[in-house]
């Protein structure tokens, strides 16, 4: 066999020396592998709520909330102002957005008994925590009576009926006001970027 011949080509014969051009090429591969996978766990966006902050999980079930909570809000008062029809034809996508926010409101809960709330704003007095922790109780509860209650309203009549309608206002009227209350705080203390 000659060194000329197409069969040995790559093949080192023995006594010879390799060249480190592929050795070094493989070393050069493997520490950029390491230290792209370096960055990319600590560029990762935090999930889960810590120390450092609320995580991705948790802000994103925030907003999501708050979209749903508004196009609800705004479909159901549309129905008010829809006559003759009263509204109706918008009735299925209220029900849907109603079930959204239940299906939301029950995923939240279990995320935040899953993962911890991360350590309260320094800016925030005694006062000012209890009052968050009732307001975070008071909309949670209150992201289950509203829907629940206009659910119930589309299965009853009569007394019943007049009694959820009662009760679904009613939990209107309460939700705007702990909202307004949550709003103020985060203004007043400058807290939305935490949710951000």
């Amino acid at each position: 066999m000659s060194a000329k011949d197409p069969s040995v080509r790559g093949r080192r014969r023995s006594g010879e020396r390799r060249t480190g051009a592929p050795a070094n090429r493989i070393a050069v591969c493997a520490v950029i592998t390491v230290v792209i996978d370096a960055t990319t766990v600590l560029n990762r966006p935090q999930l889960r709520n810590s120390d450092a902050g609320y995580g991705l999980v948790t802000k994103a079930l925030h907003w999501s909330t708050v979209l749903v909570v508004l196009l609800q809000f705004g479909v159901g008062y549309a129905m008010t102002r829809v006559a003759p029809t009263g509204g109706a034809e918008l009735l299925p996508v209220h029900v849907g957005l109603g079930v959204g926010i239940l299906v939301l409101a029950g995923v939240r809960i279990g995320w935040r008994v899953a993962t911890p709330l991360p350590p309260w704003a320094d800016q925030l007095s005694m006062l000012e925590r209890r009052t968050a922790k009732a307001v975070e109780r008071s909309l949670y509860a209150l992201l289950f009576i509203i829907p629940l209650s206009g659910l119930g309203l589309t299965r009853t009549s009569g007394t019943t009926w007049s009694v959820l309608l009662g009760l679904h206002i009613a939990s209107h009227v309460a939700f705007f006001a702990v909202l307004a209350v949550h709003l103020v705080l985060v203004a007043k203390k400058r807290l939305l970027n935490r949710m951000l």
